[in-house]
Formats: C-alpha cells, structure tokens, sequence
C-alpha cells in the first residue's frame, strides 16, 4: 500500500529538503518496495521547476498538510 497517489501534490521532506527549498512536486509513479515496508516505496515526481526525481516515501510529504497548518495557526 502507498500513502500518495498518481496526481498527489508533495513536498520533500527531512534532511534532503534543504536542497528543494521552495519546490512542490506531483507524483507520476509508484513502486512498491518488494519487502512490503511501506515508507521504502519509491516515487517518481515531477518536481515545479521541470525536474523528475525519485525518492521514497519516508522523504514525502503532502503538500496540503503544510497549508493545513499554517491556516490553523
């Protein structure tokens, strides 16, 4: 099971984050991590400069939970 979809806005998350600043992405594939460990799925993602990259999920985050949060405060 893969916690985003083909289509999902996200934003990088962790320590690789620093090196995306300011950039969203949009999942365009998933693979599943054939030990079933989910935060292993690896994502290719269309990052908005142009970009595609891969991480895994664990490096994932939605991009709608960070304006969630900041209209709650």
């Amino acid at each position: 099971m893969h916690r985003f979809e083909v289509g999902r806005r996200v934003r990088i998350v962790g320590a690789i984050a620093e090196y995306y600043a300011g950039i969203t992405a949009v999942v365009i594939s998933v693979h599943g991590h054939n030990s079933g460990l989910p935060h292993l799925n690896l994502y290719s993602v269309r990052l908005s400069d142009g970009r595609e990259e891969h991480f895994y999920e664990f490096q994932l985050s939605s991009a709608d939970e960070r304006s969630s949060m900041k209209s709650a405060s």
